[in-house]
């Protein structure tokens, strides 16, 4: 012992919602009796946590009440332990992100430095979808229960301190403090799906149980129970009664510590991030591209120059076909080598400065640049990694794709020239507007609509098995394409819509001709005109075909999620509600009508950014 501090290990256990110190039972008995944890020490921590407060003077505390609570019970129960170790259940999780953020704000990260790890089991970082309605109801007075809602701010801002200032953290520091954190999810828990789990921390694992069973081992032999057990830091050993007389040997290389995968299944955790195909996402067909080429090749020229301009920015309307052009172009470069490295990266959700940020961190991540918990700072690393391909004679090619509005492309490319992404290497961008830059070094790729003939190519690809499309003449299809002034999003909307209808070829021409007659003015109040038309008749087509429940379910899902963002099957089902076979119905019903998109092989969906702006609240 020194300094009034023990070699024991602190075992602090954290209960979840409407629960108690009393749902650790079973792990704090097969602990106390497991003659290899004799050094830990079972430190139970509870907080109110009832469903409601009767009388004027109680109330239930909120997620920072439970947090400044944890902090005095670590400054009081376990402040004779040299070594800490957090283990959560369920909203347990949240109360202790909540203290790690809280306390590096405060400027108190080596105070932290104790807490030798972190253990959350069943924790509901993207929120709880299950009985949302009735909870919303019956609930709404409980803060607690607020917070476990789906895209929770406070939540969300508590777990990206987390992320980028414990769990990526380098050093110790007044605002940053290196802890590792795992979390394990039950196979059979409703409540916190396994896949909700998987899409925050970088090391999972999945164990067998529900969601309260999964914190309630029957033995050592319980997977639960080896899990945590492994993760648990070893006994101090005795220091020597006096120095040993012969030299040390080497020290040895310091095995890794263990992870969520090495706990459950001993193999070691995957670190390989995605190439950019991956984090691109896009899925389109090499026979269902037409008119672009002239276009993908002034692209290409542009990228594989040495000299020239370092920006590249496709810009153009939503739905026009920025990202596949960027796209088609990005990938005959890294066909031909031109590129040493490759990265890109898809800004989500509204626009503010969090876009750069964002950016930033993914095309670090993908350099293999461990950024620090400092964004002052950020810019500085990621300039001299850059830095040293370029000495190396290696040319980097960035990709930041879904940059809504000019501002936010300026502020973003501002951002990583500072950051040393200049020439040799290129940055290409797809934005709504003009980038405004000082230095001129940027060439604009404006892209519009497809001319007539490649549209009504493209409307007889995607009509492509129906006999009316393919005895129809070119000329059939002009008012389709003028109408909609070749977008290729619109014009695939309008197509499936009708397809899927199977209302005679003549009468779709005359309904879009009349709604032309019809609109308020030309031009841009034709174009909003046209879209919400299509929307809404496209929407209404999958309400007969999904249901109206189910379809209103799945687009509220994504509409609670950001602008651009890839949704998996998993949080699909915890967001809507759905049954998996339902879930695949509905998600079929929408992408025959061009409203959902699927990429990595169906493993990931998406709606238009176009959509998601018509259908958000």
């Amino acid at each position: 012992m020194e300094n009034g501090l023990t070699d024991r290990v602190g075992l602090v256990l954290v209960h979840g919602l409407f629960s108690s110190p009393r749902i650790w039972t079973a792990f704090e008995d097969l602990i106390a009796g497991d003659p290899e944890l004799a050094h830990v020490d079972t430190l139970s921590f509870g907080y109110a946590s009832q469903i409601a407060s009767f009388g004027l003077l109680r109330r239930i505390p909120s997620f920072d009440d439970a947090a400044d609570s944890l902090r005095g019970f670590l400054d009081v129960e376990g402040a004779g332990h040299r070594r800490l170790v957090l283990v959560s259940h369920s909203q347990g999780g949240l109360v202790v992100q909540r203290h790690l953020a809280r306390m590096l704000d405060e400027g108190r990260g080596p105070e932290l430095a104790r807490i030798v790890r972190v253990v959350m089991f069943a924790c509901p970082d993207s929120g709880s979808a299950p009985a949302l309605l009735p909870r919303r109801l019956f609930l709404r007075r409980n803060p607690q229960e607020r917070q476990l809602r789906p895209l929770e701010r406070a939540v969300a801002e508590a777990r990206r301190t987390v992320l980028e200032r414990v769990v990526y953290a380098r050093s110790v520091t007044a605002g940053s403090c290196p802890i590792p954190i795992t979390v394990f999810a039950g196979e059979a828990d409703g409540v916190v799906t396994p896949a909700s789990v998987r899409s925050v921390f970088p090391d999972t694992g999945v164990l067998p149980g529900d969601h309260f069973s999964l914190v309630r081992p029957d033995s050592r032999r319980h997977r639960s129970y080896t899990a945590l057990k492994q993760l648990l830091p070893a006994p101090t050993p005795p220091a020597p009664l006096a120095p040993p007389v012969p030299p040390m040997p080497p020290t040895p290389p310091r095995r890794p510590a263990p992870t969520a995968a090495t706990a459950v299944t001993g193999a070691p955790a995957p670190a390989r991030a995605p190439d950019w195909h991956s984090r691109a996402g896009v899925d389109h067909e090499q026979n269902g591209l037409f008119g672009i080429e002239p276009a993908v090749e002034r692209l290409c020229a542009d990228l594989a120059g040495p000299t020239g301009p370092w920006v590249v920015n496709v810009r153009g309307a939503g739905g026009v076909g920025k990202t596949t052009r960027a796209y088609e172009a990005t990938r005959r470069v890294a066909q031909e080598g031109v590129f040493d490295h490759i990265l890109w990266t898809t800004v989500r959700g509204d626009v503010d400065e969090s876009g750069l940020w964002e950016a930033l961190f993914d095309l670090a991540e993908q350099l293999g640049v461990r950024l620090g918990p400092d964004r002052g700072g950020w810019e500085t690393e990621l300039r001299t990694a850059l830095r040293a391909a370029g000495d190396a004679g290696g040319r980097v090619l960035a990709v930041v794709d879904n940059l809504e509005v000019a501002s936010q492309a300026t502020a973003v490319v501002d951002g990583l020239r500072r950051a040393g992404l200049v020439r040799p290497h290129k940055l290409m961008v797809t934005s709504r507007g003009v980038v405004h830059a000082p230095d001129h070094g940027i060439k604009e790729h404006a892209v519009t609509g497809l001319g007539t003939d490649a549209a009504v190519a493209l409307i007889r690809h995607v009509g492509a098995g129906d006999p009316e499309f393919a005895g129809a003449s070119g000329s059939t299809f002009t008012p389709v394409v003028r109408i909609t002034e070749g977008n290729p999003y619109l014009m695939r909307l309008a197509i499936r819509r009708y397809l899927s209808t199977r209302m005679p070829l003549p009468d779709v021409v005359d309904e879009l001709t009349a709604l032309e007659r019809g609109a308020p003015d030309g031009g841009e109040g034709l174009a909003v005109h046209i879209k919400n038309h299509l929307f809404d008749r496209s929407l209404g087509e999958f309400d007969l075909s999904a249901g109206v429940e189910q379809g209103h379910r799945l687009m509220a899902a994504f509409c609670a999620k950001r602008r651009g963002d890839r949704v998996g099957m998993g949080e699909l089902r915890d967001l809507s509600g759905l049954a998996e076979d339902e879930l695949r119905r509905t998600l079929r019903c929408g992408h025959d009508l061009e409203l959902i998109q699927s990429s990595r092989l169906n493993e990931l969906y998406s709606i238009h950014s176009l959509l998601y702006e018509y259908t958000k609240p």
